[in-house]
């Protein structure tokens, strides 16, 4: 893809620590709770066996 220089470009945007903080948090915890849903699938997949 050719993408043309713009005489406006997008300026980069520039956040405290507290909010990189936060994001980073949130990030983890999407992570965690994606992780705690494949473990309970395959908690459940092993108990409907039984």
């Amino acid at each position: 893809m050719f993408l043309t220089k713009s005489e406006n470009p997008i300026e980069v945007v520039k956040s405290d620590t507290a909010m990189k903080i936060s994001l980073v948090v949130c990030t983890i915890a999407i992570v965690v709770v994606g992780l705690f849903s494949y473990i309970y699938n395959q908690i459940a997949a092993f108990g409907f066996g039984m």
